[in-house]
């Protein structure tokens, strides 16, 4: 019976040990999957406006924004390289063969502390990760909605051109800065996704090592810079075309009252 008794709970024990790493290779799909859509969200669908063009409206906020958005390609570059280290990481685990490959490939830079220490162990599927996955979807859902009902005239510049209409459907007769909505919502998903316990950036070890907390610091700055310029910038927008469409906008404001979030701001 003693037998009897080690096996099933061997049989136990590796059956818990599989059904974690299916859920491991299940977050490493999501991240990839979020991550692509993301980028979306902080990508313009349209060339950049140019100020000698004549439509572009500077002011303090906007050339702050100008400054982010150069910028913009570092910072998508490096939440993508985190969640590619981290599906990588989940991958080599879960298939031993594909472990050597990786130590040959990634450089020890992408993977200083896991192995020996077992903390690669505490990568696994939270309920952090899975809200941070759905505001990502829906974050880029708002922001794709947004570049299909402005079309040509969605930038990431303050500007107005010639033929610009005021556009009030789709996302727009909710909130009247739902783009801004989608990018709060993104820089939410990417701190769950990236910040929380089981992690990569947690778990990893690189918030012990210079580059890392340089890299994550980057981060994080970015993200407020944009975030407050963006925010700063909707009374800006507001002014604009409050000054352009006149008594279209004043009705717009009278069904559409808040900026952000229904209900509340």
């Amino acid at each position: 019976m003693a037998g009897t008794s080690g096996i099933n709970i061997a049989s136990t024990e590796r059956h818990q040990d599989t059904h974690y790493m299916d859920l491991q290779l299940l977050k490493a799909f999501l991240l990839l999957f979020v991550t692509a859509r993301l980028r979306l969200s902080y990508r313009s669908p349209t060339p950049r406006a140019t100020v000698a063009s004549g439509a572009v409206i500077l002011s303090f906020w906007e050339r702050w924004i100008r400054l982010a958005a150069a910028i913009a390609p570092v910072f998508r570059g490096i939440f993508g390289g985190v969640a590619l280290a981290e599906a990588i990481t989940i991958i080599s685990t879960r298939f031993p063969a594909a472990a050597a490959i990786v130590k040959k490939v990634v450089p020890a830079l992408v993977l200083p502390h896991l192995g020996t220490n077992g903390s690669i162990h505490n990568i696994s599927l939270t309920g952090a990760t899975l809200i941070g996955c759905l505001l990502a979807l829906v974050a880029t859902y708002i922001r794709t909605r947004c570049y299909r009902e402005l079309g040509k005239h969605f930038t990431f510049e303050l500007s107005l051109q010639q033929d610009h209409s005021l556009v009030t459907t789709g996302p727009y007769s909710i909130v009247r800065h739902p783009s801004y909505t989608a990018i709060v919502l993104a820089d939410l998903s990417l701190l769950l996704l990236h910040g929380t316990r089981g992690s990569w950036v947690r778990e990893s070890g690189m918030l012990t090592t210079t580059w890392g907390k340089t890299v994550v610091g980057f981060e994080l700055t970015y993200m407020v810079w944009m975030t407050a310029g963006l925010l700063r910038r909707m009374e800006e927008e507001d002014s604009v075309l409050r000054k352009r469409f006149g008594s279209k906008w004043e009705d717009w404001v009278t069904k559409v009252p808040y900026k952000l979030w229904p209900g509340m701001i």
